[in-house]
């Protein structure tokens, strides 16, 4: 009787150990869940194009970002030109050249080419866009929707304002008993010089300056012809009187309808002439993306440059012993199994109830994720705002891609432990099925008869 106590004792002391160890088994479990759903998500090139087109990124660039920077430039700019009411033509025009199936395509190749990279599948990369046909197609969307779209009232009136102002000012300098305002003088522009015809010289300068944008040529030479104002429409306009100054003030007119590439440079400065010349060379010969250059991005010091590297091989190294992270939840079922069961029977159903169980509650708590708690979380993250500048248009997208990527990958979590449990459960009627079967088999045996 004692010996019989006994046994049961030790019987029910391990299986107390087996629960015990079911509540580390949770913990691994979801550890190995967590770990291969990274994998199969932020580690994959093909997610994060998925993520990407999901959010609608290649649209967003034309229908929030670009209209919200010209609104922005428009405050900032000291170019007489009213940039927010030309951005839907602008906006048309940057869709024909760089259309967002174009992005689209460029975007998911590269992310192809680096992703290897980045996770440690490859030492190197080479990736090269082709811009010299989109050049072609920026100056034809150029002359067909700005020049000779709603815009070109704006570009009229601008360039009316850009001759008064140079006008009035040289004529208050050299005759200000004139007494020339700007506006008296952009009137009588406007009857000297009509629409149709600054748009066909603007369409002149575009195919002047075309092939030093696209790197065949290092000059340009732009020189709008004056003799649309004639003499006597001048003489309007600087009064009568000051014939002397007509000679002159034509100069101060050519002057101002004449502009060259070092004009160019000196507009841009010191910080914007570089990034032009780099964009004259990346249209001609393409824009190529190595590892050296997203190394030198990325990483700012040679501290930076090892750790970076450090990483991408950590990150091979994990996703080469991938398999290793299932060992602890095998190990621990293994010892549940002849802790809580005595015959094998007993054991296989302490092995796979547990698992069919941590499964199964793992796929119901994950579902209790709301994508509204989600969402308004990743909008304290990037402090977004309801205001309507550049910043807070991309911190909000960078949120909705950031709250898509936390929801798909919760889904992926939730789909695999729910595959978990439905094969377990599977296996477990399977094998409630064997039993009952043996068991019949077993009893429908003639016994032997004894003598």
């Amino acid at each position: 009787m004692l010996i019989y106590g006994r046994k049961v004792a030790v019987k029910w002391f391990k299986r107390f150990l087996a629960v015990l160890l079911c509540a580390a088994l949770v913990l691994v479990i979801l550890a190995a869940l967590i770990t291969t759903t990274v994998n199969n998500t932020l580690l994959k090139s093909q997610f994060i194009n998925e993520e990407l087109a999901q959010a609608d990124v290649y649209n967003f660039v034309y229908d929030e970002a670009l209209p919200v920077a010209l609104e922005e430039i428009d405050g900032n700019s000291e170019v007489p030109l009213d940039f927010a009411a030309m951005a839907p033509d602008i906006v048309s025009a940057a869709r024909k050249a760089l259309p967002p199936e174009w992005l689209r395509q460029n975007s998911e190749l590269l992310v192809n080419t680096v992703y290897p990279y980045l996770v440690g599948d490859t030492e190197a990369f080479s990736y090269t866009i082709v811009l010299q046909d989109r050049a072609e197609a920026a100056f034809t969307a150029i002359k067909e929707d700005i020049l000779r779209g709603n815009s070109s009232a704006e570009l009229y009136n601008s360039f009316l304002v850009y001759l008064s102002e140079a006008i009035s000012d040289y004529a208050a300098e050299s005759f200000p008993e004139a007494g020339l305002t700007e506006a008296e003088v952009e009137n009588w522009l406007k009857g000297a010089v009509s629409q149709d015809w600054l748009i066909s010289q603007l369409e002149g300068v575009l195919d002047e300056i075309k092939p030093y944008i696209e790197g065949d040529s290092e000059h340009f030479l732009i020189q709008l012809s004056s003799d649309i104002i004639t003499d006597e429409a001048l003489l309007n306009i600087i009064g009568e009187g000051n014939e002397a100054y007509l000679d002159d003030v034509r100069g101060v007119i050519n002057s101002k309808l004449t502009f060259t590439e070092t004009e160019l440079e000196s507009l841009l400065g010191e910080e914007g002439s570089p990034v032009l010349n780099d964009v004259r060379h990346w249209i001609k010969d393409g824009y190529t993306l190595t590892e050296k250059d997203l190394s030198l991005a990325l990483a700012q010091t040679p501290e930076d440059l090892t750790a970076f590297n450090n990483a991408r091989h950590e990150i091979k190294t994990a996703r080469s012993w991938l398999w290793a992270f299932w060992l602890p939840p095998v190990f621990l079922l293994v010892g549940i199994a002849f802790l809580g069961g005595e015959s094998w029977k007993g054991r296989i159903l302490w092995a796979i109830v547990p698992f069919f169980i941590i499964s199964l509650a793992l796929y119901f708590a994950i579902g209790l994720f709301d994508s509204n708690t989600i969402s308004l979380f990743f909008h304290e993250i990037y402090n977004v705002s309801p205001l309507g500048d550049l910043e807070n248009a991309l911190a909000a997208k960078t949120s909705e891609i950031s709250g898509n990527v936390a929801l798909d990958m919760i889904n992926n979590l939730k789909m695999s432990s729910g595959g978990l449990a439905l094969l377990l459960g599977l296996g477990l009627l399977g094998f409630v099925a064997w039993s009952i079967t043996n068991k019949r088999k077993e009893q429908q045996k003639p016994k032997r008869r004894s003598h």
